[in-house]
């Protein structure tokens, strides 16, 4: 019995000690086990921080490379600025009363020697139907000063009032050859003026249903017609009032007959905002501080101090009308939007036409709000 216990016992103690051992066994493996997974997390997140560093540099990278660009567009919109303003002026003695007489004498002494020519003379005005670019300037121009065109002015003066193809950007290669038409042909000057007009002067009858070709035409003869004034191709006095009161749908006697033309009014602004309103983008004034040339030199005034007052008294007063009407129809909408609300959890749902009232409010709004933006910039 006593060596059975022995027995016994050392069994035990063999098998306690075959524990311990497993059991250290285990702890030793767990422990390398825990190393390799902290040693794992830390090499992750050394990789996920080289990541986000190289990502953080990337970004500042790609900013400072924006910000230049940025710069530099900048500097470049100024130079730009400058440029148009320096042909404005240098356009405008151009188109002096004695400037164009002596050009149109020049003209009529060389008439004979001037080409005749019926192919170059129709593909000219179908050019510039088909819209004139900056590129197209120097040849178009070319044309003008070497064929004889006139049996085809008329034609000219409708190609010029009725094309919808010149970008916003190429409006003063247009009246750049405007210009040069005007100092050779006495009837193309007034011809284009009171077509280009007529047609800015224009009003629709449902200015929401119209055609946005029709508007973005009105837009185009509209800018083309203040560049013809501020080269002084257009040299009637009454134009920027009349435009501006179009624009700002203001009568004679200061009474409002329509509404604001948001757009046209914009483009007036862009246009002739400088020379006719003493009104400048608040992006161009930034940029001519960041700049530091100083002012834009705009030559001789193009009007008097007291009209320039006048309208730019007008396009203020239309910013605010539009203004206050964006707080009116914003103070509706939300009540609408309440009363839409109620009747969702009343009915369940809306009918098609309270969903389509709420809608186009919304888009309302939101036009508005666009065009108010761009005037008050």
């Amino acid at each position: 019995k006593k060596d059975d216990a022995k027995k016994r016992q050392a069994a035990e103690e063999a098998a306690k000690r075959d524990a311990e051992a497993r059991a250290a066994e285990e702890a030793r493996r767990a422990e390398i086990i825990k190393q390799k997974a902290e040693k794992l997390r830390a090499e992750q997140a050394k990789a996920r921080q080289e990541a986000a560093d190289a990502a953080a540099a990337a970004l500042a990278a790609d900013a400072e490379r924006k910000a230049v660009a940025e710069k530099a567009a900048t500097l470049q919109s100024v130079k730009d600025l400058r440029a148009a303003a320096a042909a404005r002026s240098a356009a405008r003695d151009q188109h002096s009363v004695s400037g164009v007489a002596a050009a149109r004498k020049e003209h009529r002494g060389k008439i004979r020697s001037l080409k005749s020519d019926l192919k170059r003379s129709t593909a000219l005005i179908k050019r510039v139907r088909a819209g004139v670019t900056a590129d197209l300037e120097a040849g178009l121009l070319k044309d003008v000063e070497t064929l004889n065109l006139t049996r085809y002015v008329s034609e000219l003066v409708d190609a010029v009032a009725e094309t919808r193809k010149t970008k916003d950007k190429d409006c003063a290669a247009l009246a750049v050859v405007c210009g040069g038409l005007h100092r050779r042909h006495e009837s193309f000057g007034p011809g284009v003026v009171e077509k280009l007009r007529e047609t800015s002067l224009s009003r629709p009858d449902d200015v929401d249903s119209e055609d946005p070709d029709v508007s973005k035409h009105r837009r185009g003869n509209l800018k083309l017609l203040l560049e013809l004034y501020l080269r002084n191709v257009a040299t009637d006095d009454e134009i920027p009032d009349v435009l501006m009161r179009r624009c700002c749908g203001v009568g004679p006697k200061g009474r409002r007959r329509f509404a604001v033309d948001a757009p046209l009014l914009q483009v007036y602004l862009k246009t002739a905002g400088g020379d006719l309103c003493g009104v400048i983008a608040r992006k161009t004034k930034a940029a001519v501080v960041e700049e530091g040339g100083g002012e834009i030199e705009r030559g001789a005034p193009v009007i008097d101090d007291e009209q320039r007052q006048a309208l730019g008294d007008l396009a203020r007063g239309a910013c605010a009308t539009l203004a206050a009407k964006l707080v009116d129809d914003h103070v509706s909408l939300r009540r609408l939007e309440r009363r839409s609300a109620r009747d969702a959890l009343t009915h369940g749902s809306l009918t098609d036409a309270k969903e389509k009232a709420l809608e186009d409010g919304r888009k309302a709004r939101e036009k508005l709000l666009g065009h108010v933006a761009g005037l008050a910039d």
